[in-house]
């Protein structure tokens, strides 16, 4: 996120296209938190204070996805400004 209000705010549109670039790899880590998560819950006995580690930490991947998102709208909406295609 602070990558891509760097980008728009210094109109700096090598910067937005790593971003966008980066998003698949953002992608990619929430996929595998939440694999790990469900298997650690599938797997093994949580008590309750494991559970709400494991929810806790899908709520945080959930999060981070949506700033992801935002960070991409932001990136875009330079890339928008500067005549790119995208």
């Amino acid at each position: 996120m602070e990558q891509a209000t760097e980008a728009l705010l210094h109109a700096d549109l090598r910067q937005a296209e790593e971003v966008i670039a980066g998003r698949e790899q953002v992608g990619v880590m929430q996929r595998q938190a939440e694999d790990h998560a469900f298997k650690l819950l599938a797997l093994q006995s949580p008590v309750a204070g494991d559970l709400r580690a494991v929810l806790s930490c899908l709520q945080n991947v959930a999060d981070a996805e949506r700033m992801g998102g935002l960070a991409l709208h932001v990136v875009k909406i330079r890339r928008q400004g500067s005549g790119a295609v995208g």
